[in-house]
């Protein structure tokens, strides 16, 4: 039968959701070319296609297919094979099986064919039923096996996968698995759902049975592939969050491009997602910022058995200034925080000022400058029409120093009321509007997010208030670089890193930080349009030259060649008890009550590398407290 369906990426639990999200983050801004296997209506196609993509379809049902060409680019009629044979040249960015592989007699012969049909860093995306869900388990209790016209046991279906047999199909046909989403539901559901008819006894039993077991409950296993690249280098990159500006900045843009440039493979991964394929996959292990005693025990394990670990770290966190005090580390975690630098086989940073400050722990050190792209958003236009307000912008991910800032905005906002918009991103805002200053405000935005928000102001200048202190010289002017790229003028402290890179009335404006000079350089910049024009001209040319993510991309094959990679295949990062020593010397301290679960490493291990042992523990917490979360901690 044709599945016919609606999409609601509101709910995370969900095939769709999984695949668009997959989808959305390996396109990271760009349009792709898409092949929808099994396209049904073409519900999935279209969502993709009014985000800006070229979709294609291919389904075998013609009512479906005729509906599905009304909404898609072009919809072939027939099977994936037939129109594999009738086009043969055709290339996609992603190909989408979205509950088909299990249609097909032989889902390997289909995969291998895929292989000429990518592009260059192409991948697959495909979601399948998982038999062994515990409603299946249920049923074969009952000695029963029952098609029905949908669900796992879907009487059209002519293969039946786990997760491991999934993962075995894509790797006998030569992909690698980059990541496995997974929709998860409960027996009662899927027995509801696909009509299963189950007794309430059998499903008792099963859900005491697999309480413990993760997948369980998985109804889908949503995987992202792409064809293995033999004797390519392969990074897998760790990092705090992927909703930060930070990530694309520092991790996610710059690597794309070197894996672009170079062929190579990168995986990213949240801390939370560390798991033993991608521990065996990767030659390079990069660690964003986060320093702890895990870390130090995960590096010291990878390097034992062959890998290379980079420390990332972009500000000199080892030595915050007193206003930033809340972000201050106690002298133990100060201490592994330095033992990881020093531990690591090579660090990479932001400039020369903080790699020079970073060679005082660790002598291998090598500056990945921060580096930016032009957006697609037109350039702004700065207006000399008078109803055109000037937008003086501010933004920052943490609060700086804006006490010799805030005088002159209020001065600024006193003496001009009708001439001034002042737009603030960021904690600085409460600074300011402490102060008195009336502003627009907004929280903090993803980097693609803070670009297209700038590409929207109206005569923005850029105001980049910085204080003279080493940790602040130590950082990098990307700001500038996002500010001149969009179109936008800027007026910075004329400290480092901006004295370093800007050339005053040309490529921006540099001032002392007393009230007097910023107003001064205010009134200046936003009152000569001509000015404004001139120096972002200027600026542009100057950025798209000298920090162009091509820098960025060849900064990381400079420290691909420095740890000169040799590939170790070692099958003991594949098993939970190699990291035993170290990772997991854990006992719990609940009301005097210490546990020891060392016993019991290899189990925890699992779970702790499971993304879905997260939201479980937190909900045990929440809902028992310490008490319970030990006692069950203790059933393990």
């Amino acid at each position: 039968m044709a599945y016919i369906s609606s999409i609601d990426t509101t709910n995370k639990n969900n095939s769709h959701t999984i695949a668009i999200d997959f989808l959305l983050e390996k396109a990271n801004g760009s349009l792709l070319k898409i092949l929808d296997v099994g396209c049904s209506e073409g519900y999935l196609g279209a969502y993709l296609k009014n985000l800006g993509h070229a979709v294609l379809g291919v389904e075998m049902n013609p009512q479906s297919a005729h509906k599905a060409s009304e909404v898609l680019d072009s919809v072939y009629n027939g099977s994936i094979s037939e129109y594999f044979n009738h086009h043969s040249d055709e290339k996609f960015d992603v190909i989408l099986f979205g509950d088909v592989l299990e249609h097909i007699a032989d889902p390997n012969e289909v995969l291998e064919v895929c292989h000429k049909h990518l592009n260059n860093n192409g991948f697959i995306i495909a979601s399948l039923p998982n038999v062994a869900h515990a409603a299946i388990r249920a049923m074969l209790l009952e000695g029963r096996w029952e098609y029905a016209d949908l669900g796992i046991l879907d009487r059209t279906h002519l293969r039946f996968f786990t997760k491991d047999s999934a993962k075995a199909l894509f790797e006998q046909a030569q992909y690698d698995i980059e990541d496995i989403g997974q929709v998860h539901l409960p027996i009662e559901v899927v027995d509801q759902l696909c009509n299963l008819n189950l007794n309430q006894t059998h499903i008792d039993l099963v859900n005491k049975l697999v309480s413990d077991e993760p997948d369980a409950m998985v109804f889908q296993n949503i995987f992202l592939a792409e064809p293995k690249r033999e004797n390519t280098v392969r990074i897998v990159a760790y990092v705090p969050n992927k909703d930060l500006s930070l990530y694309d900045i520092r991790i996610k843009n710059p690597l794309d491009n070197w894996r672009d440039r170079y062929n190579g493979c990168v995986r990213y991964r949240g801390y939370n997602e560390i798991r033993l394929d991608d521990l065996y996959w990767g030659d390079i292990f990069v660690f964003q910022r986060s320093g702890g005693e895990y870390v130090l025990n995960l590096m010291s394990v990878l390097q034992k058995h062959g890998k290379k670990c980079i420390f990332e770290l972009d500000d000199l966190l080892i030595e915050l200034p007193d206003f930033l005090a809340h972000h201050k580390m106690c002298s133990i975690t100060l201490a592994t925080y330095r033992q990881v630098i020093a531990k690591a086989d090579l660090i990479t940073t932001t400039t020369q000022r903080l790699a020079n400050k970073l060679l005082e722990i660790n002598p291998e050190v090598i500056c990945v400058p921060n580096c930016t792209e032009s957006t697609d958003f037109p350039l702004l236009k700065q207006s000399s029409l008078a109803i055109h307000k000037v937008t003086l912008v501010v933004a920052s991910s943490d609060r700086v120093l804006v006490d010799f800032l805030a005088p002159a905005l209020l001065k600024i906002q006193k003496n001009f009321p009708n001439d001034y918009d002042i737009f603030v991103i960021g904690p600085p805002g409460d600074y300011l509007e402490s102060f008195g200053i009336k502003i627009k405000r907004s929280d903090l935005l993803s980097h693609s997010d803070f670009k297209k928000l700038l590409s929207g102001l109206i005569n923005p200048v850029g105001l980049i208030p910085l204080d003279d202190s080493e940790f602040s010289s130590c950082k990098s002017p990307i700001k500038f670089f996002d500010y001149t790229l969009a179109g936008m003028p800027v007026i910075c402290s004329a400290v480092p890193p901006y004295s370093d890179v800007i050339i005053n009335d040309e490529t921006g404006c540099l001032v002392t930080n007393d009230t007097d000079s910023w107003v001064e350089a205010i009134l200046k910049l936003a009152g000569s349009t001509e000015l404004r024009n001139q120096i972002n001209k200027n600026a542009i040319e100057y950025v798209k030259q000298s920090f162009s993510l091509n820098v960025a991309g060849d900064a990381w094959q400079s420290v691909v060649n420095k740890l000169a990679i040799t590939r170790t295949e070692d099958k003991a990062l594949l098993r939970p008890e190699t990291y035993q020593e170290g990772i997991l010397k854990t006992t719990i301290d609940a009301n005097g009550i210490h546990l020891d679960v060392r016993k019991s490493l290899p189990r925890i291990l699992r779970q702790l590398l499971n993304a879905s042992f997260y939201p479980k523990f937190y909900r045990v917490l929440r809902t028992e407290g310490i008490e319970g979360l030990t006692q069950r901690l203790k059933r393990i």
